[in-house]
């Protein structure tokens, strides 16, 4: 008698982005994804760092080479954001699309180094520079997904945040500040995106893991 596959099937044949998905939660997460054979494509500013972590999907789930890709794209920039974006769905959609079909899930775990600055030291270009990828990317992705999702209550967008959200530290009121920002982000986005899903994963090992 076969082993029960009710929980690992709901992710069979689905087509998952992760953005920030070479290392640290979002790697791992494409690994469960993959396992339970799912489609997959992870992303980050650094080629080097997809292919390498493509590559090692593909050796550690030899049966599955096909079902992981990668891509880069530069959520840095305030100018080009909406267009890195944009070009990010529209690649996925290629490599793991197909036939018309759109994506089913997006998991954002991108980040850049954390900003921690003391109060006397915050200026306005420090400000919007620390909630660049962390804050700004994650919310304009959202415009975005309503054409790039299947429009299904199974369907969903996920949000990383961290400890910091809950818990202060010295120094950290600007990611802090990001960081709840999150939650309240997700809850309005629930309203705006439906019948998408919207779901926050708080991670609480270390400060806002991606």
């Amino acid at each position: 008698m076969a082993d029960s596959t009710r929980y690992t099937s709901k992710l069979a044949s689905s087509r998952v982005l992760i953005i920030g998905g070479t290392s640290g939660i979002g790697f791992a997460v494409a690994s469960a994804c993959l396992e339970s054979g799912a489609l997959v494509t992870i992303s980050s500013s650094n080629a080097s760092r997809v292919a390498s972590a493509v590559q090692k999907l593909q050796t550690t789930y030899p049966s599955k080479t096909a079902n992981i890709h990668g891509l880069t794209v530069d959520l840095s920039q305030a100018a080009t954001l909406e267009h890195e974006l944009k070009t990010l769905l529209d690649g996925t959609v290629s490599q793991i699309g197909g036939a018309g079909k759109k994506l089913d899930h997006v998991v954002f775990t991108a980040g850049d180094a954390l900003a921690m600055i003391p109060l006397a030291d915050m200026t306005m270009q420090t400000l919007l520079q620390a909630g660049q990828i962390r804050f700004f990317a994650p919310l304009m992705l959202a415009k975005y997904l309503p054409a790039y999702l299947e429009p299904s209550y199974k369907s969903s967008y996920t949000i990383t945040t961290g400890a910091v959200s809950e818990k202060p530290i010295p120094n950290w009121s600007v990611i802090g500040s990001y960081a709840g920002g999150h939650h309240s982000m997700v809850r309005n986005l629930a309203l705006d995106l439906k019948p998408l899903r919207v779901s926050r994963l708080a991670l609480f090992l270390r400060p806002w893991v991606c």
